[in-house]
């Protein structure tokens, strides 16, 4: 069961990613129900306040001009080093060599990183799915395949990845 000061540090969350969001717009999926639902997603399985702050902050750097440092003064350490490694770096063009790039960086930072982004695969699988964009959705299949090629966790999480190729 969450404790109270977990909620708020949810809730505090949730409105500096919405302040930060408030300018966003971008015309592709929801992005602010996206990351509420990569969120949700961690809390489902039961991980780290910080793993699912960072959820909920994964894609802030790139949808806003919010920066690390921004969030580790406001969510510390840990919080701001998972939400960079699951930054996309623009700089390599070509979309499957970024993602490599992301989830190395994931495996370096460790565990949590690497929850987030497949919290963040599946959110983004599932809106694709709902839609029924054939290429978003084999897009997301890639991604979680590139994800099996560079960690191997037997988490929850980590199996329902599994099953959204199959």
């Amino acid at each position: 069961m969450l404790k109270k000061e977990t909620f708020l540090q949810y809730q505090d969350a949730i409105a500096f990613l919405v302040k930060a969001y408030e300018s966003n717009d971008n015309e592709g999926k929801p992005e602010l129900f996206h990351a509420l639902y990569t969120g949700m997603k961690l809390i489902e399985f039961g991980y780290s306040g910080d793993t699912v702050i960072a959820g909920y902050l994964h894609d802030i750097i790139e949808e806003s001009d919010i920066t690390k440092d921004n969030v580790q003064q406001k969510f510390g350490n840990t919080v701001a080093d998972i939400v960079a490694a699951n930054t996309k770096d623009l700089s390599i063009e070509d979309k499957k060599e970024r993602y490599h790039d992301i989830v190395k960086r994931c495996k370096h930072m460790g565990k949590e990183a690497c929850l987030v982004k497949a919290a963040d695969i599946l959110s983004n699988f599932y809106y694709y799915s709902a839609i029924a964009n054939r290429e978003e959705i084999e897009l997301d299949t890639l991604y979680a395949s590139i994800v099996f090629e560079h960690v191997t966790y037997d988490d929850p999480i980590f199996q329902e990845l599994k099953n959204i190729g199959r």
